[in-house]
């Protein structure tokens, strides 16, 4: 899985990569940070700009940012609910300026909403 996300963040598997950047919980100045996003454009506009998102995230982890990103899916599984990313940052002005770099929105492919997020009973922890 380490090969796949290098691979995608345009990294090759015999460049020299610390995992220990590749971080699942966030630092003690951090809060969880959650962007939602639905297309607003059709599908063969956003496509280019989605491998770029994924390109752009994987990139982000391997640089040590606490960060996931994946798609919503219906009662049957097919996506199509829009996309969920959840990050770590210090504050909302922190979370904002990174989720306006996300190619999608950089390219106008979503509609969007960024929300911090406080955990009430349990917590999570990224893989």
């Amino acid at each position: 899985m380490k090969q796949h996300l290098l691979c995608r963040a345009g990294m090759q598997p015999d460049d020299q990569v610390d995992y220990k950047k590749i971080r699942s919980l966030p630092n003690e100045d951090e809060s969880w940070f959650v962007k939602t996003e639905q297309f607003c454009k059709p599908f063969p506009e956003v496509k280019p700009h989605l491998e770029a998102h994924r390109d752009w995230v994987a990139r982000l982890r391997a640089e040590g940012y606490c960060i996931t990103s994946g798609y919503r899916v219906d009662a049957e599984g097919k996506p199509g609910g829009g996309g969920l990313m959840f990050f770590a940052a210090r504050n909302y002005d922190e979370a904002e300026a990174l989720v306006r770099n996300d190619p999608l929105i950089a390219n106008e492919c979503v509609d969007w909403r960024l929300n911090g997020w406080i955990a009430e009973v349990g917590d999570v922890q990224l893989r």
